[in-house]
């Protein structure tokens, strides 16, 4: 009976000893967890921004086409060619 009882306490504090490391080891990955949380959640809001910032880019850049089909592509093109000889408008002897 007395090496029974003391397979027994072996086993408990195995047990014990057992519980205290998978604990830690499940508050070490909670914690890891939730830092991953936290750098998902800034990405997450940088891409966003980044998103926002592109779109207002690419509309910005459409606006520019839209106006230069409008105007005329070739606006400075033809401003050096109206005096001839591509000199700025001024004639060569």
């Amino acid at each position: 009976m007395c090496k029974q009882k003391n397979l027994f306490t072996n086993l408990q504090l195995l047990k014990n000893g057992w519980g205290i490391h998978i604990y830690r080891q499940s508050k070490t990955l909670q914690s890891s967890l939730l830092a991953l949380l936290d750098r998902v959640d800034k990405v997450r809001e940088e891409h966003d921004k980044l998103e926002g910032e592109n779109k207002f880019l690419q509309d910005y850049i459409g606006h520019l086409m839209q106006t230069s089909k409008i105007t005329g592509a070739g606006g400075i093109k033809s401003s050096s060619s109206v005096g001839g000889g591509g000199m700025g408008g001024m004639k060569s002897k």
